[in-house]
C-alpha cells in the first residue's frame, strides 16, 4: 500500500559533502543584486562506509525556488528519484521549474553510480545565486539525500562545503523486512 507523507529526516548523521568554489570575476554585491553569470566547480563526495547514491539532479536556480522542503510533502520528481532512482524524472521537473522561474541551469552530475568513497564533479554556469542537489540512496525504499536552495559563493576563490543529511522521501511504509 501506498502512501504520500511529509519528508522527513532520518539519522542526522553527514550523508556526504559538496565543494563549489566561485571563478575569477564572480559578483561580489548583494544578494538581491543582479549577478553575472559565473562558472562553479561542484563536487559531489559519497563519505559513507557502505551506500551508494545515484548521480545527483542539480538546479542553479532564484533563492525563493525550492527543491524539497523537510516537513512536506515530497514533488512527483523527488518521490520517482527516493523510490526507484528516477534521475530523468526529477531533471524534468527541475527544467521545468526553472524555466517557470524565468532564469537558472539544472541538470545531472555524472553518469554512474556513486559509490562509497568516489565523488562527482562538474561545471555549472549560471547568474543564480542558489544551488540544490538531490541523490537517490540506492539501498533504500524511498531514502534520498540533498541539498535544498544554499547560497552560491559570490568572490571569486570561495569555497563553500555542506554535510548533507538523508531524508525519508515518506512515498511508501518502511517495513525494514527483506522482502
Amino acid at each position: 500500500m501506498k502512501t504520500t507523507k511529509a519528508l522527513t529526516a532520518l539519522a542526522a548523521s553527514t550523508a556526504l559533502f559538496g565543494a563549489l568554489a566561485g571563478p575569477a570575476g564572480a559578483d561580489q554585491g548583494t544578494e538581491n543584486d543582479h549577478r553575472p553569470a559565473s562558472t562553479y566547480t561542484v563536487t559531489f563526495e559519497n563519505v559513507t562506509a557502505g551506500q551508494w547514491f545515484t548521480p545527483p539532479n542539480f538546479a542553479a536556480h532564484d533563492k525563493s525556488v525550492r527543491v524539497f522542503r523537510p516537513g512536506s510533502r515530497a514533488s512527483t520528481g523527488i518521490q520517482a528519484l527516493a523510490e526507484n532512482g528516477g534521475v530523468p524524472v526529477l531533471a524534468a521537473e527541475l527544467a521545468l521549474v526553472i524555466d517557470d522561474a524565468g532564469q537558472g541551469v539544472s541538470g545531472v552530475g555524472g553518469d554512474g553510480p556513486i559509490a562509497p568513497g568516489e565523488s562527482v564533479s562538474f561545471m555549472i554556469t549560471t547568474d543564480e545565486a542558489s544551488l540544490s542537489i538531490a541523490s537517490m540512496l540506492v539501498c533504500t525504499n524511498d531514502g534520498f539525500t540533498g541539498l535544498d536552495a544554499k547560497a552560491l559563493p559570490k568572490q571569486a576563490g570561495h569555497t563553500r562545503t555542506f554535510d548533507l543529511h538523508a531524508y525519508d522521501a515518506g512515498t511508501e511504509r518502511n517495513t525494514e523486512l527483506r522482502a
